[in-house]
């Protein structure tokens, strides 16, 4: 009895030791597939659509009006809203950027969940600090979108079907980044916060 003890135990820990692994890699590959990430477009809302993500770009207000937006809540509202097969966990702030490749700089706010990497699924919202910023956010999230799908095409392949319906958003300073069980109604409730049509 006490040998079967032992050898569950052990079989407990290859497993958490094989999961840590998986996260380290999949931090490592992220980060490195989008340290090479420029933002080349103009400020304002840019229209890419990287890695299979379904790229909505926002219009502009008119001139003196100012578009503003509660980024804790609408996070906060994809997370709560929408279905998700894992359970999402908010990160650091900081572990985000790193994962990204961007600088905190370009951030002036942020809510973000995290699957625990058994599934694809994520919510990221930022407020950049300009339009700028805006599109080396964006370019960072869509080059994400395609290294999260080259990392699960090798081990569940089912996962790039969500990355490649995944939702990328932007108005403005705003960049919104979701993938979920149903981009649709993600879609949906990103565009009414953005106000887009």
């Amino acid at each position: 009895m006490r040998m079967r003890k032992a050898v569950s135990k052990k079989k407990g820990r290859g497993w958490l030791k094989a999961l840590a692994l998986l996260t380290v890699f999949m931090l490592f590959t992220a980060a490195c597939g989008s340290a090479g990430v420029s933002g080349n477009e103009s400020s304002g809302g840019s229209t890419s659509s990287g890695g299979g993500a379904a790229g909505v770009s926002g219009g502009g207000n008119t001139p003196g009006e100012s578009f503003a937006l509660d980024v804790a809540a609408l996070g906060e509202k994809l997370y709560t809203e929408l279905e998700y097969r894992d359970q999402l966990e908010e990160l650091e702030p900081e572990v985000v950027y790193t994962m990204l490749g961007i600088d905190a700089a370009d951030v002036a706010a942020q809510k973000n969940y995290f699957s625990s990497g058994a599934t694809a699924e994520e919510i990221i919202v930022f407020q950049a600090t300009d339009g700028a910023a805006a599109s080396r956010l964006k370019d960072a999230l869509a080059a994400r979108c395609q290294d999260q799908q080259d990392v699960y095409a090798s081990y569940a392949p089912e996962e790039v079907g969500y990355l490649q319906q995944s939702v990328l958003v932007d108005k403005e300073n705003y960049v919104v980044f979701c993938v979920p069980v149903d981009a649709q109604a993600a879609e949906k409730l990103i565009k009414e916060a953005l106000e887009l049509k």
